[in-house]
């Protein structure tokens, strides 16, 4: 009962934020801009794919191929809460002994995978560029994190449960709502048990962007941009405690005044973190990917729809055919659509709703980011 009263506060609640939201969008829609400052492209969302399983790696910060003038600076700063509810085993599976001590009676965690993620996952993001050269940026991306029982289960489980169409996870249906729990076996083999809420300062990336091509009537502008994560994670379910490495192509294409397009593809090295060293098999590369939209609704709101994708490191290729489980196997995307508002050419506003694909990726995320040049 008091689950259900929780549920439908948070129901209400953010009820009410969609309502100001739209009414904000109405206003600046019905309003009388200037002349000037129109139609400026703010795209892509900061977003990324907040799997805990995923937050060891380097994930590129999605942005334009355009490089800020010399000594110009931006700074974005960024809301992200994802919220994650898994409970995976393959079946038929092949079962093993775990190192433990648990034995084949538990079958249930001793097959080729076992994932259990009840959580939500809060990123505080700051991510701040500056401007070298005409066509030369360097930026540095500090994340925190905070893992928590979270405060949207009532309001997805109301949702699913208002559009029969929508298929709710099994262990939605079985958990009570606002719970934490994380925990990862692979062929018996304990990898990750956590029953006690994280919270701390993530990895930090710094990046180096040069534009070598700036866009013309036929062509996009183009950017390689290269990427180095530090092991700064002040817990280790929050990064891997490893250097890793990031290449990025970036492309940008404006259509007309109103549509612009983004393009990032990035090849990234990384490093197995101590906390997975008991997994059977694991990748030492991955690609990202993000393919991005804006456009405007008025001179200075824009809509904005982003898919972001990266590949599983997880290689079960050696592993029995039937010991692969979506959360670990599959390669994520993450599909998120919001709104842009330019306040004027130094400050703008960002709010949106993402949501998966398949369960290698968080069910359903809010994000919001203010954008200012300096």
């Amino acid at each position: 009962m008091v689950s259900k009263a929780l549920g439908l506060m948070h129901w209400r609640g953010i009820n009410v934020i969609v309502t100001i939201m739209v009414m904000f969008l109405l206003v600046s829609a019905t309003s009388s801009p200037a002349e000037e400052n129109k139609y400026i492209p703010n795209g892509p969302f900061n977003t990324r794919n907040q799997m805990p399983l995923y937050l060891f790696y380097v994930a590129p910060s999605p942005q334009k191929a355009d490089t800020l003038k010399r000594g110009k600076i931006e700074a974005d700063v960024s809301y992200h809460v994802s919220n994650v509810i898994i409970q995976q085993r393959p079946w038929p599976a092949e079962q093993f002994t775990s190192i433990d001590g648990v034995g084949i009676s538990d079958g249930q965690k001793n097959r080729e995978w076992y994932t259990y993620i009840d959580t939500e996952v809060n990123r505080f993001d700051l991510n701040l560029s500056y401007g070298l050269e005409e066509n030369m940026e360097i930026s540095v991306d500090v994340p925190y994190f905070v893992f928590s029982g979270g405060y949207l289960d009532g309001f997805i489980e109301n949702f699913e449960d208002a559009f029969s169409f929508i298929k709710t996870p099994n262990a939605r249906e079985e958990k009570p709502c606002y719970e934490y729990e994380y925990e990862l076996r692979n062929r018996g083999k304990p990898i990750i048990d956590s029953s006690s809420k994280q919270d701390g300062l993530g990895e930090i990336t710094t990046y180096l962007k040069y534009r070598f091509l700036k866009e013309d009537k036929w062509y996009p502008t183009l950017s390689l941009r290269g990427g180095v994560k530090f092991p700064t994670a002040t817990n280790d379910l929050l990064g891997s405690d490893k250097f890793d490495y990031a290449l990025t192509l970036l492309l940008d294409k404006r259509i007309f005044n109103r549509l612009s397009l983004y393009f990032n593809i990035s090849y990234v090295i990384i490093d197995r973190p101590k906390i997975m060293d008991n997994l059977y098999s694991f990748k030492d590369n991955m690609f990202h990917g993000m393919l991005g939209a804006e456009c405007f609704l008025t001179d200075k709101t824009s809509m904005i729809f982003q898919a972001t994708a990266n590949t599983t490191v997880y290689d079960y290729s050696s592993m029995t055919p039937n010991g692969g489980v979506t959360s670990v196997c599959r390669d994520p995307v993450v599909l998120t659509l919001g709104f842009n508002h330019n306040f004027n050419d130094k400050l703008s506003w960002q709010i949106a709703i993402d949501e998966n694909t398949n369960s290698a990726a968080p069910d359903f995320g809010v994000f919001t980011s203010l954008k200012v040049k300096l």
